[in-house]
């Protein structure tokens, strides 16, 4: 029982102060499993391919109609007010009149 504390210290001292090579075996595992780690890191993976699109129930195909048909009214709508607004302009008067096929052919 008498050199249990000084088989303790040894030990404690052992693992605060190891030797050169046990140290040197334990920055060696470190660097190593760091460089590995490193190394997958960097690994260039192959690109997924995309997920598949998922399936509209009829109720959502049913809204999305709905809303493109609201688009396509309003666009309307907008592009008949833009159509009369420069349909008035006499600027763009020679634009409203059928185009002359005789005079295209000859140009």
């Amino acid at each position: 029982m008498r050199h249990a504390p000084y088989t303790q210290i040894y030990i404690s001292c052992f693992f605060l102060f190891p030797p050169p090579q046990l140290r040197y075996a334990c920055v060696t595992l470190i660097h190593n499993t760091f460089h590995i780690a490193a190394e997958r890191l960097l690994e260039e993976l192959p690109k997924a391919p995309p997920p598949e699109p998922r399936k509209l129930t009829e109720t959502e195909l049913k809204r999305l109609n709905s809303q493109e048909e609201a688009t396509m009214r309003e666009l309307r709508l907008f592009l008949r007010d833009c159509l009369n607004k420069l349909g008035r302009d006499r600027k763009f008067a020679i634009f409203a009149k059928p185009v002359d096929e005789e005079e295209v052919n000859t140009v």
